[in-house]
């Protein structure tokens, strides 16, 4: 439902249309689209249109343009091996419904993510309503990418301990909904909570870590590696870290304000951060999938 225009809206539609620059600086922004004031220039004028937001995707160059579209060529790169799944699975002849369930489910919740974000950036700049529940959206993607690409890690680690594997899913996912209901409280989106928010994420990957302690001890650091190759998972999570602290922090532009407006801010190295991420939680998967389904054939004893 479109939003009623403001005169500052429309002022600035009409501006546009005049054949002034689409951009403003922070200084010319209003309160609701002012969220980090070490990115001075790039940023779109209030459109109050979806039409308008869409054309901002290719149509010219703005400060969101990077994280737009880092997300969404990574959403359309993850999308086609979604849909090349089944090619993937051809050469494991002893893959059940329940190895078909988990893989397609992190890849879902990775597209999903990928695609939220890119609309969320593609629309911020829409109106406050639209804005704040595109926000809320993007939340939930974060959310459902930490669950959803969580479940082939728990499936394959704990391959051969059905109940084990049933509480650690179980968890993640209650964990995952109890994030969902603090990040999507109305306060919480907010520039003031951007600290509460990371940390929220992060207490949800120590709900994961447990699992991931356990299989530490009860199976050793090398069989971590084969069933759910644990160096693919190693790297996946310091992207999330990295690119988490870097954004929290505010680096590179808090050093250099207005040096980063365009190419390399903190936000736009989170984006490129979480589809490495993504990617190396696929390579975790094929590595869980390759160990129980070609070389122990899908035979648990020993």
């Amino acid at each position: 439902m479109a939003t009623k225009p403001t005169a500052r809206n429309t002022a600035s539609t009409a501006a546009y249309a005049a054949g002034q620059s689409p951009l403003l600086t922070f200084e010319g922004l209003p309160a609701w689209l002012q969220d980090n004031a070490y990115i001075l220039r790039g940023y779109r004028r209030p459109q109050n249109s979806w039409s308008g937001c869409a054309r901002s995707v290719f149509g010219y160059l703005h400060n969101e343009t990077v994280n737009i579209q880092t997300h969404l060529f990574g959403a359309l790169g993850l999308l086609y091996l979604l849909l090349n799944a089944q090619e993937t699975e051809a050469g494991y002849t002893t893959l059940t419904w329940q190895d078909r369930v988990v893989f397609r489910l992190a890849l879902v919740a990775a597209v999903f993510c990928l695609v939220t974000s890119a609309l969320f950036h593609t629309a911020v700049c829409h109106s406050p309503n639209v804005s704040k529940k595109c926000n809320a959206l993007d939340y939930t993607g974060i959310i459902v990418v930490s669950v959803g690409t969580f479940y082939p890690t728990l499936y394959y680690g704990f391959f051969c301990d059905y109940y084990l594997k049933v509480v650690y899913i179980i968890s993640i996912t209650v964990g995952g909904a109890a994030s969902a209901y603090v990040v999507l409280k109305p306060d919480y989106a907010t520039p003031a909570y951007r600290w509460a928010r990371t940390l929220v994420f992060y207490a949800l990957g120590v709900v994961a870590l447990v699992p991931l302690v356990h299989a530490y001890f009860s199976h050793g650091l090398e069989r971590m590696q084969n069933e759910m190759g644990f160096h693919w998972l190693l790297s996946c999570i310091c992207f999330y870290v990295v690119g988490g602290m870097i954004y929290g922090c505010r680096i590179p532009e808090r050093w250099m304000p207005g040096t980063f407006d365009y190419f390399g801010a903190s936000h736009q190295i989170l984006h490129v951060c979480v589809v490495l991420a993504m990617l190396s939680n696929y390579k975790a998967m094929l590595t869980g999938m390759e160990y129980w389904h070609r070389q122990r054939e899908g035979v648990c004893s020993i």
